[in-house]
């Protein structure tokens, strides 16, 4: 193979040429798939805020009829509160997720949501720091 066909190999990597270079392929394929994966989760990280901040909601929120707006004003969330909200959450149910965590922080995900049960606007603690308020708002056909 000549060099320009091995740039165009699986995912710029090119296959071990003997089992010497084995565990050197490993390693590269797993920085790849980390680097894939954080570019991945920037971009949604980046349409969630965008679309909390345009629209008051993700899609699937807005499939719905769930709004989140700011707490106080009942408007559209802040570029500020839109990113503390879209972590905070997304911090949270990773823990929950993972099947790593299966200890004492795997009752993190549950203690936040008995908190929004008995919190009065039914506010999670990402809501709460966050000052915003999910809604409900189902349009009347009149």
């Amino acid at each position: 193979m000549d060099n320009n066909s091995t740039y165009f190999s699986f995912f710029f990597i090119s296959p071990p040429s003997s089992l010497d270079n084995v565990e050197e392929f490993y390693h590269t394929v797993k920085t790849c798939i980390m680097i894939l994966a954080a570019v991945f989760l920037m971009i949604y990280l980046a349409f969630s805020i965008f679309m909390m901040m345009k629209y008051g909601g993700t899609p699937g929120k807005l499939l719905c009829g769930i709004y989140v707006k700011d707490a106080n004003t009942l408007k559209n969330v802040t570029p500020v509160q839109a990113t503390i909200r879209c972590v905070l959450s997304g911090v949270l149910w990773c823990i929950l997720s993972s099947p790593q965590t299966f200890s004492w922080v795997s009752i993190l995900p549950i203690l936040v949501i008995l908190f929004a049960v008995f919190d009065q606007h039914k506010q999670t603690v990402y809501d709460k720091t966050a000052k915003t308020v999910v809604i409900d708002c189902k349009p009347s056909y009149r």
